[in-house]
């Protein structure tokens, strides 16, 4: 934990003199999970990472749920951050609110008030597989979106639902989250 605090405050550091010129835009990729592992990519504004493993022994869908719903609810008031156990090693996602005060020095176009850092940070090869400057609104239905059609997938495919076994039950009620759903869809 204590290299993923030197690491951040590092990144900070290249986001403290000016932010980026645009947002990013965010996607979560799911691989077929494979004996009880499931390769995740993400594409940040067409640029593909390295893939992290999720264990279903330590099911991260539904602690990826809370964490967004945790983000809409409170939206204003700074950042969260959640440690998914990979078996052996954390994934950190992180999310935290940026307000960049207008300076002489930064002459950037005016951002979307609602915008913030979102990192992944991976404590077996201490380095971030995420570094992208994002809309909150975008971030939580892009991750929330690509999260139900993998709860969707498990669900519908006997296939899958052997390779990635967890409760179909619970998996059921994931996708009937009103707090994200109303954010996300309206």
């Amino acid at each position: 934990m204590n290299k993923w605090l030197f690491a951040r405050s590092e990144l900070y550091r290249k986001y403290a003199e000016c932010l980026p010129d645009t947002p990013s835009q965010i996607e979560m990729l799911f691989s077929s999970p494979e004996i009880g592992w499931l390769p995740t990519k993400f594409n940040i504004s067409s640029k593909e990472t390295e893939y992290i493993e999720f264990s279903y022994v330590y099911d991260p869908i539904p602690e990826l749920i809370q964490w967004l719903e945790y983000i809409v609810k409170n939206r204003w008031s700074g950042g969260s951050y959640i440690a998914i156990d990979c078996e052996g090693h954390d994934t950190i996602f992180c999310y935290e609110v940026m307000v960049a005060p207008e300076s002489e020095e930064c002459k950037r176009p005016i951002h979307p008030t609602d915008c913030g850092l979102f990192t992944v940070y991976n404590t077996y090869s201490q380095q971030f597989i995420v570094e992208a400057f994002c809309q909150t609104e975008e971030l939580v239905k892009s991750l929330y979106t690509s999260l139900t059609e993998f709860i969707k997938k498990v669900i519908s495919d006997k296939d899958l639902e052997e390779q990635w076994d967890v409760d179909l039950k619970m998996y059921q009620e994931l996708l009937n989250n009103h707090i994200l759903n109303s954010f996300c869809y309206g």
